[in-house]
């Protein structure tokens, strides 16, 4: 099977990761009511709301001081003239009001990371390509998906989602691609020699070469790729060493490419720093939904889900603040992550202003989602059970709403416990070294039979704890009572037989004497 790598390129991922520039346009977001991070493509500065002075101009700059460069700029930048290679002087002359910031190039890195789990989620085989381009080999994936164009789609859409321009071609082997991707985006060659033909075109300074390289094979008169060829492989070995053969062979698919390829981690940990202090909780919405979008696409790309996360706030003189947030059942849906936050961050008193968000979560399961029936013609609500006690729990706070669990004992008062964290079909709690079955015979001693029994009575309001039976018994509804005799082993030893009983106020009960005493009546359950 032929080999296919898409690569997307992403020319502003600069700007787009630098923490005070996406922390000041979120922290405006904040007062606007919007927030779109594509708006830092020159291409698009017409049409988009820096033009119209949404945004301040923002631009990155490289290097030392006195020699330092424009890097990248955003539209509204863009469109006072502010180009790459002007020096940063020469920037702020020609616009005053321009904030520039030292490139991060850490930031970047972490980007590309992340952007390399999104990139796992269409194939498990992805490449990093810094500083600025992911590849991923689409080949085997092509059905899956649909076919190429609808693969494409998918990937670009998920570029989108997350706010990122970029540029994106196909070709047999990544680093081709990684060379077309600027030149032609959306081109796609699913051939060997239509690859060599489209490269034989690239400028020689468009294809990734060092400085050095460039500058040399330009003294020899070599314009483009394609007039390299000119020379033979031991004279451009003399010429120009062995290595620039070598990065050549590997661009035209001659010989293989080694590089190692991407796994993308076991721990999620973004953070979101602001140009200044953010005092009111309502300003870090536009962030975390951001944080949000991002943890959800790790977790489709690593096709798990999760259920425990924390949220940092950093103060400049105080403690973090903190948010634990825990889930029901393994999640990975971008609303109800942020859903489960945003209730938790209305409760949250900020004591000094937030310098810094931090979304980290280690605990990620696999996902398992929910199966219906085939054939099942009940018509289901969008607010399911597990969803109504998340929204109950991010309103109320984690304690205000209770599930209950189960214990391997048949004694009532220890069978049942109130748990606000796991499921109740999942609930289960060790007793100790409690004998997991425990003996339960009817009046006449007669152990159970083998056979299925037909299920025993039980109250559906069940007491606490057991109290004297006030009113005056009329009738015994069961012949026989359900005998329970449990305990023995933890000093609580229970013996004891339960009737249903219908008492001279109209109403049914749940009773029991203790066995082989004339005790009085307890009561420890009513039933509807």
């Amino acid at each position: 099977m032929q080999s296919l790598w898409i690569c997307f390129v992403l020319p502003m991922l600069p700007l787009e990761a630098h923490p005070s520039v996406t922390g000041a346009a979120t922290v405006a977001a904040g007062r606007d009511g919007f927030i779109d991070f594509r708006d830092f493509d020159p291409a698009t500065a017409a049409s988009t709301p820096a033009a119209s002075g949404h945004h301040t101009p923002c631009a990155i700059h490289d290097g030392g001081a006195p020699r330092s460069r424009i890097v990248r700029a955003n539209a509204a930048a863009s469109a006072a003239g502010i180009v790459p290679g002007l020096t940063l002087a020469q920037a702020q002359a020609l616009l005053p009001g321009l904030r520039s910031y030292p490139r991060d190039t850490a930031a970047e890195t972490r980007r590309l990371e992340h952007l390399g789990a999104v990139a796992y989620g269409f194939s498990s085989q992805v490449r990093l390509l810094p500083p600025d381009a992911v590849a991923l080999e689409a080949g085997g994936s092509l059905r899956l998906f649909g076919g190429y164009d609808a693969l494409q789609r998918e990937l670009r859409a998920s570029l989108e989602q997350l706010g990122h321009v970029h540029h994106c071609a196909a070709a047999p082997n990544a680093l081709a691609a990684r060379v077309l991707a600027p030149l032609h985006d959306g081109i796609a060659l699913f051939s060997d020699e239509h690859m060599r033909r489209e490269l034989a075109r690239v400028p020689i300074e468009r294809a990734h070469l060092d400085a050095d390289t460039v500058a040399a094979l330009a003294r020899l008169g070599l314009r483009r790729l394609g007039d390299v060829d000119v020379l033979t492989p031991a004279a451009l070995a003399r010429r120009l060493g062995r290595p620039l053969l070598d990065t050549l062979d590997r661009l035209h698919g001659h010989i293989p490419d080694l590089a190692s390829l991407y796994q993308p981690p076991n721990r999620f940990e973004r953070r979101f720093e602001f140009d200044y202090g953010v005092e009111r909780s309502g300003a870090l919405v536009f962030p975390l939904q951001r944080l949000a979008r991002d943890f959800a696409a790790f977790l489709h790309a690593r096709d798990g889900g999760v259920l425990h996360f924390e949220l940092r706030f950093d103060h400049e003189d105080h403690p973090p603040s903190r948010i634990h947030v825990g889930l029901r059942k393994p999640a990975r849906d971008v609303d109800a992550l942020f859903e489960a936050v945003r209730g938790r961050l209305e409760r949250l008193a900020l004591p000094a202003a937030v310098q810094a968000v931090t979304w980290i979560a280690e605990d990620l399961p696999p996902f398992v989602p929910e199966r219906f029936d085939l054939f099942d013609a009940r018509t289901r609500g969008k607010l399911d059970l597990d969803t109504l006690a998340e929204r109950l729990r991010t309103r109320l706070g984690d304690d205000a709403v209770r599930m209950l669990g189960v214990r391997a004992d048949h004694r009532p008062e220890r069978a049942w416990f109130a748990t606000g964290t796991l499921p109740a079909a999942r609930a289960r709690a060790d007793h100790g070294d409690a004998p997991r079955s425990t003996a339960t015979t009817n009046a006449r001693g007669i152990a159970p039979p083998a056979v299925p029994a037909a299920p025993v009575r039980r109250p559906l309001w069940l007491l606490p704890h057991p109290i004297p039976l006030r009113a005056r018994v009329l009738r015994l509804l069961e012949p026989d009572p359900e005998r329970i005799e449990s305990g023995w082993w933890d000093n609580a030893d229970t013996r004891r037989d339960y009737f249903v009983a219908e008492l001279d106020s109209g109403q049914r009960a749940w009773i029991y004497r203790t066995l082989g005493s004339g005790d009085d009546w307890m009561l420890h359950g009513w039933f509807a």
